[in-house]
């Protein structure tokens, strides 16, 4: 009996020696892959960077971005955006049966912010980096009695000249309060090869930002009745899904995300986002499922374009026209639109992002699609997002219960932070609406503050640049 009990506590005690162990693994398998990637993005050295992806990405995430000199790339636009990263400290976030979580906090020496490198790491040897993002945090340091507002928006104005003197951030800034404008600000160059100057009607690549505008227009057609939250996708366009699954999907998963399709890949026409309706349907039937409806959340661009296809066929109108008399017309944003880049376009901001292998900017023009569609990549003026921002929450695009269903979190469908067509956070206690953009040359953001009243507006030419203003904004009010 005594012999059972030793050899029951030894195998207890290796059990939970073996579980400490693995947790000081993963702490000292986190520090060094943060210490290997802060060496590689300090070379300044696209070689560099590429021998870290090749030793420390896994294929598949390689394979997402299209081969390994696409994520040096990244890696080298990282690098020129924060000039030096310092090594702060480690923090454990989970663990999981495949993989483990873990936040690097390095601190930037351009945007002078502590970036939160999120991590997510393979458990089993050679452990790979499956996913990575920086994001710019609060400064902890920061004195905790806040400016006067005077203070603060002439620190914020100090700030953006100052990343504007150093070419990493280029864009423009409006802030408001209540509807009343207290800061517009704009620094660099719309075309670096025509040294044309940003001003303030400068329009911008929203990236994802307009699937606000889709999310709003279709909303509208609800409150009309043509159609309802719960109308099915099959039933709209009667036809038939391969999965399952289909059968489950309504309008309201697709604008929260939470419908699990995957890819779409319909070709677009040339007025309408829609070459071949009778292929796209044909694609649209055959399409595949990440989970079943309403059940989890995936972002998904496809779910939205999916939105615009409904618009078109309900409307039997073109996407774009429907888009600028429900929501470009009403909110008064003059300067709102879908261009079509293969024509010319009058102040438009050109986007550009850092090219690892040239060492110099490169523009986007030939990466992006040259015209926007439902998911993203339109163009809209700082001035007009404050328009569409103050007609929101006037509930002059939608009636009252219908601006606080979009603007409300959907975590019954799986949606934890996303309403219909908005992004929903909390920060300080507040409650903050908007959505984001971002794409290489693409860096933009529209902050509601539901609470304060705050109306942040950034746009940028220029990749990541405006994580590090908002990241200032929050620090000063």
């Amino acid at each position: 009996m005594r012999t059972k009990s030793i050899l029951l506590f030894a195998a207890l005690c290796f059990v939970n020696c073996w579980a400490s162990a693995v947790t000081i693994n993963h702490n000292v398998i986190a520090k060094e892959m943060a210490f290997n990637l802060t060496k590689a993005i300090n070379s300044n050295d696209y070689h560099e960077m590429l021998k870290f992806v090749e030793a420390n990405i896994t294929e598949g995430t390689i394979q997402r971005v299209g081969g390994a000199e696409n994520y040096a790339d990244y890696l080298t636009a990282e690098s020129f955006f924060h000039g030096e990263l310092q090594y702060k400290s480690i923090k454990e976030v989970s663990k999981g049966e495949n993989s483990f979580r873990m936040d690097a906090f390095l601190h930037s020496k351009n945007t002078e912010f502590v970036y939160r490198v999120e991590m997510t790491i393979s458990n089993q040897a050679p452990h790979k980096l499956s996913r990575m993002r920086l994001r710019a945090v609060p400064d902890i340091n920061a004195p905790q009695i806040k400016p006067t507002t005077n203070e603060a928006i002439s620190a914020l104005t100090r700030y953006i000249e100052r990343l504007g003197q150093h070419d990493v951030f280029s864009g423009a800034i409006l802030l408001a309060k209540n509807n009343t404008i207290l800061l517009e600000k704009s620094v660099g160059l719309a075309s670096k090869r025509f040294n044309a100057p940003i001003n303030s009607a400068t329009r911008f690549n929203l990236g994802s930002m307009n699937k606000m505008f889709t999310a709003v227009t279709i909303l509208r057609l609800v409150e009309r009745g043509e159609l309802s939250l719960s109308s099915p996708l099959h039933s709209l366009f009667n036809i038939k899904g391969k999965s399952p699954e289909f059968e489950k999907v309504q309008i309201q998963h697709l604008l929260s995300h939470t419908s699990g399709v995957g890819q779409l890949q319909c070709e677009k026409g040339e007025d309408s986002i829609i070459d071949s309706w009778e292929n796209c349907l044909e694609k649209l039937s055959n399409i595949s499922f990440n989970f079943s409806p309403g059940t989890n959340y995936r972002y998904s661009s496809d779910g939205m374009f999916i939105i615009g296809m409904i618009i078109e066929y309900i409307t039997q109108s073109s996407y774009y026209d429907v888009l600028e008399e429900e929501v470009f017309n009403t909110a008064e944003m003059v300067g709102a639109e879908c261009l079509d880049l293969q024509y010319p376009v009058k102040n438009a901001a050109i986007g550009y992002y850092y090219h690892g292998k040239k060492q110099q900017w490169r523009n986007n023009l030939f990466i992006h699609a040259r015209k926007g569609d439902p998911a993203g990549g339109c163009y809209a003026s700082a001035n007009d997002l404050f328009k569409f921002a103050s007609a929101l929450t006037s509930n002059k695009l939608l009636n009252k219960h219908m601006t606080e269903l979009a603007m409300t979190a959907k975590p019954k469908l799986g949606a934890e932070n996303y309403g219909f067509g908005f992004i929903v956070r909390e920060s300080n206690g507040q409650r903050i609406v908007g959505h984001n953009g971002s794409f290489p040359g693409v860096s933009s953001q529209l902050d509601m503050n539901l609470d304060s009243g705050y109306t942040l507006v950034v746009l940028s030419n220029h990749s990541f640049a405006a994580d590090p203003i908002i990241a200032k904004f929050n620090q000063l009010f």
